[in-house]
Order: C-alpha cells, then structure tokens, then sequence
C-alpha cells in the first residue's frame, strides 16, 4: 500500500486549497514552495516509508522508477515541474520567471450602456519562459496531484497483481 505517498498527496490537495487567489507577496511564496515541496515529498515518501513494508510493492516501484529515470525528460510534469521547480526553489530560493496576471470583474450596465470596473477578482502567477510558459501555477499543481494519483494508483495495481 502506499499510505504514507497518499498522506502526502492529501496534504498537497491542502496546499493547492490554500493556494487561493487573493494571495500575493511572502504568503504566495511561502504558499507556493509548500505545494512544490509536498509534490516532490510523495516521491520519497513511498520510496523510504511505503516501499520497504511491502514486498510487492518493491518490485512494482523498481519496474516502475526505473521507466521513470529511463523516459527522462518525459513526463515533464515531474522532471521539469515537481523536480526541478522544487530543486530550484529549495536550493537555490529561486523558483521559474513568473508574470502576474490579473483579472478584473467588469459590469456592463444596460440602463446607461457604460461598463464598471468593480476590481481585482483574481490573481494569478503565469510561467513567463521554460516548458511551462504560459501556464499558471495553481493549475500546473493540480496536473501534477492527478499525475500522482495515477501513478499511485499504477503502483498499487501491479503490486496486487
């Protein structure tokens, strides 16, 4: 079983909620590096903890760590994104180029046809380079949570097998 990776996977679900969109500044940061961290923390915790308390388990992870390390660059949800991001960040205390964006809610009035700027609705961090650009953080984060989930669910399946 891999109930110790699928603690960590709930705690990156925790994370990503608290990721909202009213963040900016030390808490979006501090925020950030938390889902990132916890992303990579699966990987090591069905590694050290769930791996070596199940024999089939063992086997499934080995087949299934080597295809990882043998398809590398690929998935780069996890090289580029869940590796690397997490590399950069708690290492070096940088993360990618990042762009704000901002979204504001307009109301259109009809009795006076004249529209409303009724302020900030959401904001967001887009990667501003690399192979990520474009794409905003939060959603990034939940691509690699299902990626996880998938791959957990893989790995259970073929050590029940």
């Amino acid at each position: 079983m891999t109930n110790a990776a699928r603690l960590v996977l709930s705690d990156c679900r925790y994370a990503l909620s608290e990721f909202s969109s009213d963040i900016t500044g030390a808490r979006w940061r501090v925020t950030y590096m938390a889902n990132v961290a916890l992303l990579r923390t699966v990987y090591y915790a069905l590694k050290n903890r769930d791996v070596p308390r199940d024999e089939r388990l063992q086997n499934a992870f080995r087949s299934w760590d080597a295809a990882l390390v043998n398809t590398k660059p690929e998935p780069a949800i996890y090289w580029s994104f869940i590796v690397d991001e997490r590399n950069l960040l708690l290492k070096e205390y940088e993360g990618s180029p990042v762009s704000p964006s901002q979204t504001h809610e307009i109301q259109f009035d009809l009795s006076t046809g004249k529209t409303k700027n009724l302020g900030l609705v959401r904001q967001a961090y887009v990667f501003s380079e690399g192979p990520f650009q474009g794409q905003e953080q939060r959603k990034l984060i939940k691509q690699a949570i299902l990626w996880w989930e998938a791959q957990l669910s893989h790995l259970e399946r073929a050590s029940a097998a």
